[in-house]
């Protein structure tokens, strides 16, 4: 008859092999946040960001423009450039969102591996 005592190893060794998993991510996360504190010390990478920034910058005007004028009571749209409108206000808004996450992707990165919070094992 199989009892609960044979599993007793295979449980503590499958215990072992999570915590030895999650501080060797913990290392990595470390390791990743001093190469991207190295990235965003860099000149280049400012060049970078100026140009990510100001792209979305772009974006986001767009997205605004698009969104006044479909809101304006003063004006009359076709359907066409209603749906037109509509397609610009939601691309260019996505595209400036998505700009946004690439710069701050590097921070993340930097901020998750300061500290790692590895979750504690359960006994």
């Amino acid at each position: 008859m199989i009892d609960f005592v044979d599993f007793v190893p295979d449980i503590k060794k499958h215990k072992e092999l999570a915590e030895a998993k999650r501080l060797e991510q913990g290392n990595f996360a470390h390791q990743i946040s001093v190469v991207m504190s190295e990235v965003k010390g860099d000149p280049h990478w400012k060049i970078y960001a100026d140009h990510i920034l100001a792209w979305k910058e772009l974006c986001a005007t767009r997205a605004e423009g698009a969104s006044k004028r479909i809101s304006d009571p003063r004006s009359f749209l076709a359907p066409e450039e209603y749906g037109r409108l509509k397609l610009e206000a939601a691309y260019n808004q996505g595209k400036a969102e998505g700009l946004q996450g690439a710069l701050d992707v590097i921070q993340n990165l930097i901020d998750k591996g300061k500290e790692p919070e590895l979750p504690k094992a359960a006994d």
